[in-house]
């Protein structure tokens, strides 16, 4: 309950109270009235919990993000675009009515005008008019039927569209998906490092009170906690950025909680691809030429432009139409002379052979331009296919050297611990020690990152991802 809404219903109240004089019934409901609006006030905004996986985050966002919404909007006016053209099938048909009041002159008698008794008069002198025509064309040598096909082609196109959108998501889900991945892990790389100085720094105090150890490394310790407090403070605003992020991502207004699970990736037969095998590179760039909704609207838009460009070229061809007219007139609605005749003709377009030809031009431009623009497409397609796939087998090979620069690094932080209980190390060497454990953790959580990103990446360049 807002506190304005609180407000008001506790005047309402007080008011109602005083006129009925039950002024300790009025302190009462002021009392509970306070104890919900603070109960209100003291209860946090809870965040939208994080779905099991990331394909039930792609789903989510399907159900109602606003790009793919409008993307929805533009095929249902492209769809509505095909009931237009075939409206050109049906015949036409219109019915006029009116009435009219037309002021006439009238001349006297000449018994009247003789005698001077009278001059000229004006009447007025009513009209009824009903008409109905039709008209149909019954062929016209294929020129409906090209603009029909250009509106099918143009609406396949963009429900080629949709399935990029769709595509778009699932690749911005998965990405920051990824990144809330890695900024977790990282956090709790960083947590764990703070936590083992906070119990260094307690071991190092009674040591130091013990006389055992000099107070400088307690000093030290101190420092170094420091330090990683301030290393879990900005973690954690980095965690929660990308988890703001990932909300966008998904449509959602909350900021997600939870915990999120590595997605597995199937890559298929581009696992096994390497980068001087050009052969397997071209296989897979046409399969992910034929499978992205990209190429396949630029397919349905070049076959749309070729459907547009016959039916202009058809625009020249004559038409047969049938066509017919009843028409009723008379001087009030009950004596009207009625009129019918039906004709049957040719209609040749003589403007559309000179008015075509610069939209043929212009049409045959537009298909030579996205021809153009999809082998651009498909040129750029193949560096970034190139591209991931180095990034991928790189980071592949990264993990397992970063795990075991972790092992390493854990047992120089032990030996360094052990001489430093004994007596016969410093406390400097176990703080570098732990600084080189935490950046090997953080390396392997960064080449896990970058492995799986890249896994995404080449699922959405081959459109195997969001489908």
């Amino acid at each position: 309950m807002s506190r304005a809404r609180a407000t008001s219903i506790g005047l309402y109240v007080q008011s109602t109270a005083k006129s009925l004089g039950l002024y300790w019934q009025y302190n009462l409901l002021l009392l509970a009235l306070s104890v919900l609006l603070l109960a209100g006030l003291a209860t946090p905004l809870r965040a939208a919990e994080l779905p099991a996986s990331l394909d039930q985050a792609w789903q989510r966002a399907l159900r109602g993000h606003p790009s793919l919404q409008a993307a929805l909007g533009r095929l249902d006016s492209a769809r509505a675009q095909i009931g237009s053209a075939r409206n050109a099938w049906l015949p036409t048909a219109s019915i006029d009515a009116n009435h009219s009041q037309t002021l006439a002159a009238q001349a006297a008698a000449p018994a009247a005008v003789s005698s001077g008794k009278s001059s000229d008069s004006f009447s007025f002198t009513p009209a009824f008019q009903v008409s109905g025509s039709a008209r149909w064309v019954a062929y016209d040598f294929g020129k409906t039927a090209a603009s029909v096909e250009a509106a099918e082609k143009s609406a396949a196109a963009v429900e080629r569209d949709v399935a990029a959108v769709r595509a778009q998501l699932w690749q911005g889900v998965a990405s920051t998906w990824l990144a809330v991945l890695g900024a977790d892990a990282a956090l709790e790389v960083v947590r764990a490092g703070r936590d083992q100085l906070a119990r260094s720094r307690d071991a190092i105090a009674q040591q130091v009170a013990l006389r055992a150890k000099p107070d400088i490394d307690r000093l030290k310790v101190q420092a170094d906690l420091a330090a990683a407090e301030g290393d879990v403070l900005r973690a954690e605003e980095v965690a929660r950025a990308q988890r703001q992020v990932l909300a966008v991502a998904m449509g959602e207004r909350r900021l997600p909680a939870g915990t999120l699970v590595e997605p597995a990736f199937d890559l298929g037969d581009a696992a096994t691809v390497t980068l001087d095998d050009d052969a397997a590179i071209d296989g897979l760039l046409g399969q992910a030429v034929e499978r992205r909704p990209e190429f396949a609207a630029l397919r349905e838009r070049v076959a749309a432009l070729q459907a547009q460009l016959l039916a202009v070229q058809r625009t020249t061809r004559p038409s047969l139409y049938v066509s017919g007219i009843a028409q009723g007139s008379g001087t009030s609605a009950s004596d009207l002379q009625t009129h019918v005749a039906g004709t049957v003709g040719v209609s040749l377009p003589l403007s559309a052979l000179w008015t075509s030809s610069p939209q043929v031009l212009d049409t045959k431009g537009q298909i030579a331009a996205q021809i153009a623009n999809r082998d651009n497409q498909v040129l750029a397609l193949r560096g970034q296919l190139v591209t991931a796939l180095s990034a991928w087998l790189q980071a592949k090979k990264r993990f397992p050297v970063a795990q075991l620069q972790v092992e390493f690094a854990q047992a120089a932080r032990d030996a360094a611990r052990q001489r430093y209980q004994v007596g016969s190390g410093l406390w400097l060497e176990v703080a570098d020690a732990e600084t080189a454990v935490v950046r090997a953790q953080l390396a392997a959580v960064q080449a896990r990152l970058d492995q799986k990103s890249a896994e995404a990446q080449l699922l959405v360049l081959l459109g195997r991802a969001g489908l």
